[in-house]
Parts: C-alpha cells; structure tokens; sequence
C-alpha cells in the first residue's frame, strides 16, 4: 500500500511538473511574439523614416535643379530701375565694365548694373526686361551695352541683332553706322561684321540717322538700309521681303511679339509680374518652342538699293503722238533688275529692254520701273503721252437749189450737221423770202426727204425750207429766187407733187 502511494505521489509530481513546463513555454511564446511586434513595429517605423526622407531628397533634387536652370526667375523681386537678362537658351555671358572680364550667366535670370554688357555666342538666346516693360530680344552672336538714363534706354550694339518691344520710353541704339531712336515700337536691329545697319519696323515709325546726318523716317513694314559714313553714304528702304519673312527667325520673333502684344494689353504695372507673364507663355507656347532657334538670317542678299533706270527712247518724258503705238526702249545697269510697265512685268536682257505699247486717243500716262531683285525698292520714270486722231471735220450744210419749167420749179437741198428728225416746212414767198410756215405758203416734208416738186403759175416767187421743232421752224436754209414766165400755161393749183 505504501509503495502505492508512493508511486501515485511520483505520477503526480511528473504531471505537475509536465504542466509547470508547459506553463513557462507557453509564457517564453507569448515573451518572444511580444518582442517580435516591437521589432516588427520598430522595423515599420524606419521603413517609414526612410520613405519621408527620401522624400526629402527628392524633393531637394528638384529643387536643385530648377536652381541651375533657370527656376530662380521667379524668385528674383526687382527695383524700379532694374535691367533683368533672362537666359533663353545657350551661352550667356555679361559684365559690368568693358575693363571686366565677361562671367558665364548660371541663373536663370539676373539684375545686371547700370550699365552692363551682354554676349551671346552661336545659338544663344537671351531676354532684357526693362522696369517700363518694355522687352528686348537679343539674337546668337550678339554683343551689346545697355543703360539706362532717366527715361530713356540706351544701346550700343557692337555687333549682332536686337528685336526691340517699347512700351513708353525712349530707346536709342547706337550702331557703327546709324543711331536710331523710337518711342512706342516694335523693331529689330540687326548690326553686320562689315559695319552695314539694317532696320526693319513692325509697329509704328522708328528714326534714322543716315547719309549726311540727315533722319530717316522708316514706317511700319519697311525694311531699310541706312549709312552714314561719308565716304560711303548710301541709305536705302523698302518693305520686308518674303525671303526674310519666311525664316525661322522672323517666325520666331512675331510669335515673341504676339505674345509681348497679348500681355501689354493686361495693362500690368508691376515689372515683376510682365515678366513672370511674358516668360510663363514663352514656356507655353507649343508653336514657339517647335520654331528652329536660329538668329538673324545674315547670309541673305540685303542690297536694298534702288537699280539706276534710263529711257534711251523716246527722248522726251511729255508730248504729242499720231501713231496708234508707242515704242519703248531702255536700260538699267542692275541685270538682276525687275523691269515692269504699268505694273507688267517685261522682258530684259542684261538690262536691256525694248516694248512696245498701244496707246488710247487722248492722254497717256506710262510708268516704267526698274525693281530691285529683293521686290522691295525701286526706280520710277514717267512718260506723258498725248494720242491725237485727224478727224476731218464737215461743215454744217443746209443748202436749197430750184430749177424751172414751164409749170412750176424743181427745188433740191443738201444737209448735213442740222437735225432734221422732224422733217421740214418748205416755204413759198410770194414777195420775196418768207421765214414763217403756215398752211397757205408751206407744205411739211419728212426728213428723208430731198427734193420737191412745186406746180406754179407765171410770176415770181421765192422759197426757203426749215427744219422742224416744236411744229415751227428752227433752222433754215438759204433762199432761192424763181421765175416763172407768161407764155408757160396756167396752172390751176399750188399743189405740188413729192419726187423720192
């Protein structure tokens, strides 16, 4: 019994041990998933820090990179009489003195000193904001000095183009063989290496100093050519030609002057604000960005120059003609030339040309030219020619002739220039001519009629025939005189007898 017992209290201390081990595992578990959630919590909480601070980064990245590229030009705040340059494209170099040494521009966009030189090298591009805002585009292969003098603004342009926006200031460019100045404009600038100024005008009227100092008023739409070296003086002007018209470059440019146009309509008075506008709808602008960056196109023929133009026949310039045609000959020493008259264009060899014209009675005003091959100045000679046709003029006739017989008299007439489309009164006088037509003395005739035949009796007698108007007599005749002698036979009546 004792062993039993024993052996029971044996099985009862393994099963309480069983349960006390099962116990503490099952305590060690719920430890070990315990400290697992705070590892894995733990875990989620850097994978968390992580994400922001990439994040962070990237965020810093971006931000870096607008830096470098131009994302600080809307950041920049400006003073009433800031010059601001903003980089378009390519290589942008400024300074403030010409003793300085040009510095690579990085911002986007930047306040220069007063004054300050720009350069732009090949396919460069740049902008200048100007506190009245006004907006100039400043082409590759550019170098300027600006300034600004109370309300004027100042350029001289070394070399390169300019398109010029101006709001309401003065600008003044100073070029190697100009000075041309403007108020409210749109104009482009273009300065060659061989130190010819060309000026083109797309809004308002923009002055030229030209040949002898004298001003050059070049409007809207006109391409001009202007120097004053006095041992070259040439100034020359036309409209801008197709050949400009079509590059890229112009195309360019009038989309930056749509553009300018749209936003000076807003009327924003506020410089900053004009620029953060004008840049924002540059950036826009699909048809802008699509346009070939090329700068002014220099390799065009540019001789505006009007071709010398002689008529070697006729000699005079305003006379008489009888002929039906007139021939024209003539000469130009420019055999590229355009030779029209009356605006058709002729042929011309080297120069040379010969036409002829017909001409209408009267007067004849003929204009020759001699154009240009750029279609776009020229030179007018005008001829006045008076056409004159003989025309032999027949006298007005109104004639009457009588013949006799025995019985009466034979009376004929001729007439021309009277109008007889009433016919005639023939009249019979009695005693002597007789001017008024009643029913006793007179017999109504038509009008294509010629002669009559009037039965008499012995005696004299005088006729006259007239015209009719308004039933009475307008125009008369001479008078005949007749007589008739006394051995004719009587007759018994005037009555007569109408011959045809």
């Amino acid at each position: 019994m004792e062993r039993i017992k024993m052996k029971s209290t044996a099985n009862e201390e393994i099963i309480t041990n069983d349960i006390s081990e099962e116990a503490n595992l099952i305590a060690d578990k719920k430890t070990i998933r315990e400290k697992l959630n705070k590892y894995i919590d733990k875990a989620s909480d850097n994978r968390k820090k992580i994400f922001i601070f990439g994040i962070i980064v990237l965020v810093a990245f971006v931000l870096a990179l607008l830096t470098k590229f131009g994302g600080e030009s809307n950041q920049i705040q400006t003073g009433l009489n800031d010059i601001v340059l903003v980089r378009g494209s390519g290589t942008i170099s400024y300074k403030s003195s010409e003793e300085d040494v040009y510095e690579i521009m990085e911002a986007g966009e930047i306040v220069l000193d007063n004054p300050s030189y720009i350069k732009n090298a090949t396919n460069s591009f740049s902008y200048i904001f100007l506190p009245d805002n006004s907006f100039i585009s400043v082409d590759p292969n550019t170098e300027l000095v600006i300034s600004l003098t109370n309300n004027d603004i100042n350029i001289e342009l070394l070399s390169g183009s300019i398109w010029s926006r101006i709001q309401s200031s003065t600008i003044n460019v100073e070029a190697s063989s100009s000075t041309i100045t403007a108020g409210k404009s749109i104009f482009n600038v273009y300065e060659r290496f061989s130190g010819e100024t060309f000026v083109s005008v797309e809004e308002n009227n923009v002055e030229a100093v030209g040949c002898n100092e004298e001003t050059i008023d070049i409007p809207s739409g006109s391409l001009a050519q202007v120097d004053r070296d006095s041992l070259n003086c040439s100034s020359a002007e036309g409209k801008i030609v197709e050949e400009i018209s079509i590059t890229s470059w112009y195309k360019r440019q009038k989309l930056l002057d749509e553009i300018f146009i749209d936003v000076r309509s807003l009327n924003l008075s506020d410089s900053d604000s004009f620029r953060s506008e004008v840049l924002s709808r540059i950036d826009k602008d699909e048809d802008l960005d699509s346009i070939s960056k090329r700068g002014f196109p220099s390799t065009l023929d540019l001789d505006l120059t009007a071709p010398d133009l002689t008529i070697t026949s006729p000699k005079d310039s305003d006379f008489e003609i009888k002929d039906p045609t007139l021939e024209i000959t003539g000469r130009t020493s420019s055999k590229d030339a355009i030779i029209t008259i009356n605006d058709e264009e002729i042929d011309s060899v080297n120069g040379v040309f010969t036409y002829k014209i017909d001409l209408s009675e009267g007067l004849n005003e003929i204009e020759i030219k001699a154009i240009n091959p750029l279609n776009n100045n020229e030179t007018t000679k005008e001829l006045k020619v008076t056409r004159i046709i003989e025309v032999i003029t027949v006298k007005d006739v109104f004639n009457l002739y009588a013949s006799t017989d025995d019985n009466g008299a034979n009376l004929s007439w001729d007439i021309t220039g009277f109008d007889n489309s009433k016919g005639y009164y023939l009249i019979l006088g009695l005693n002597g001519p007789e001017y008024s037509a009643n029913s006793a003395n007179s017999v109504m005739l038509t009008q294509d009629s010629r002669n009559y035949y009037w039965t008499l009796t012995p005696g004299s007698y005088s006729f006259t025939l007239c015209t009719i108007n308004d039933n009475a007599c307008s125009e008369f005749s001479n008078s005949v005189s007749i007589t008739i002698q006394e051995a004719n036979p009587p007759t018994s009546s005037p009555i007569g007898n109408l011959n045809f």
